[in-house]
């Protein structure tokens, strides 16, 4: 080749453009650069200049830029080419962004405010012949301007035969005391049960002792007509403890806007009962013994707009005609998981409402649990482990672009 065209094919690749996609600090980078166009025939990068330090190098027997980025930086690399025997640079821009993990702060909640809570809360135990784990914890969104956790739960024993009470509840964003508002409404809901009289459950026990699956319809009418009968004055006592509250303090109710997911559940020797009722958007969702089929238990109170959500504080939500439509009761013989979550959650792991009925939606949920997500994070949801809790915990802090909200699970498995 000439002198005059190999001149005239470098100035041609001066004005070629390398564009080199943005890598992410901590996130695998892979780019393989095509050559095979024909201004680039015969071109050999023989070397890249800029990249120590960065976490990245570069491959010249697969034309391949690859590993993992260490720090974020703007750069110009410096591309060495080897054209016809002759050597020329080319510099290329090239963007490492920060993790968008490390953009948010972490700032203490005041510790001295008189409605202060831990920013985490988990815990785990014994459910019959099953376990419950469970964990609140602070969002992103809230530890990055210093606020408090809103999302709260309880569990509890209910009185001496074997039923349990769950409680899980998010208070609202805009409510200036919502922590304290979902905290009053989960504890008030299990201390309800717990100090109820064994034999207030007298007739649920006598339907289910003489029932056999399936049941028949009149006795899931009854069923149903049980669930109002012992769940409706739990919540009529939250909405009255959340009042008396909210009169002792000289706020407004509102100022305590929470929702509420309630479960009651208890074993028996061949089936087990299921009562729950719900207001707000804290899905309760009962997967079958196969993990082929998906109930949800509760109907959420969703819309287009934050508005939509509705509260356990809002007098009229005890008084509208289809109350009675926020209590559920289920008897079947076996399950493989329970779970009741906050939007937090939810939001990120479902997206809407319609996938909430998607068996294949709570497979991936299930997986990604066990270990199939980027952190690796694994929850090993079996009896005998006794770290359970603390690996649900860490499996929280998992990344989802928008969802930053404070996030509540339990699990019973």
């Amino acid at each position: 080749m000439e002198k005059w065209e190999i001149f005239q094919w470098k100035k041609s690749l001066e004005e070629k453009r390398i564009v080199l996609p943005n890598a992410t600090v901590g996130k695998s980078y892979r780019q393989e650069l095509d050559l095979s166009a024909a201004e680039w025939n015969e071109v050999i990068i023989s070397n890249i200049n800029g990249l120590e330090h960065t976490g990245l190098a570069y491959d010249t027997e697969s034309n391949t830029l690859t590993g993992i980025p260490l720090v974020s930086a703007d750069l110009k690399l410096v591309f060495n080419l080897i054209i016809a025997g002759e050597s020329m640079e080319k510099k290329v821009p090239f963007a490492i962004n920060p993790d968008p993990r490390s953009l948010w702060k972490t700032i203490d909640t005041d510790r001295d405010d008189p409605w202060w809570k831990p920013d985490e809360f988990l815990s785990q135990q014994a459910l019959g012949s099953k376990s419950l784990v469970a964990a609140s914890k602070r969002g992103r969104a809230h530890a990055n301007v210093g606020k408090f956790r809103e999302d709260h739960y309880a569990c509890a024993t209910a009185g001496k035969r074997g039923w349990h009470t769950i409680a899980v509840s998010d208070g609202a964003g805009s409510a200036d005391l919502s922590r304290l508002g979902s905290k009053i409404a989960c504890e008030a809901a299990v201390s309800y049960f717990r100090q109820l009289s064994d034999s207030a459950f007298d007739e649920l026990e006598t339907l289910v002792n003489g029932t056999t699956l399936p049941i028949a319809q009149p006795l899931e009418q009854k069923l149903q007509e049980l669930a109002v009968k012992l769940l409706s004055p739990a919540a009529l006592e939250v909405h009255g403890e959340l009042s008396r509250k909210a009169i002792s303090i000289d706020a407004s109710l509102a100022d305590l806007h929470a929702t509420l997911a309630l479960c009651l559940i208890k074993q028996f020797q061949n089936a087990w009962v299921i009562l729950t009722f719900s207001v707000g958007d804290c899905p309760i969702g009962l997967i079958s013994s196969n993990e082929e089929e998906v109930s949800v238990l509760n109907w959420l109170d969703t819309g287009e707009y934050g508005g939509a959500t509705r509260f356990l504080t809002m007098p009229e939500i005890l008084e509208q005609p289809d109350f009675h439509t926020r209590f559920s009761a289920r008897i079947v013989s076996d399950f493989s998981y329970l779970m009741m979550m906050s939007d937090g959650i939810y939001d990120a792991k479902f997206e809407t409402a319609f996938n909430l009925s998607q068996p294949k939606i709570w497979k991936q949920l299930i997986a990604d649990l066990k270990g199939e997500n980027p952190d690796g994070h694994q929850v090993d949801l079996v009896k005998e482990n006794p770290d359970v809790a603390t690996q649900l915990s860490s499996w929280m802090d998992f990344w989802s672009t928008g969802n930053h909200d404070d996030r509540t699970l339990v699990i019973i498995y």
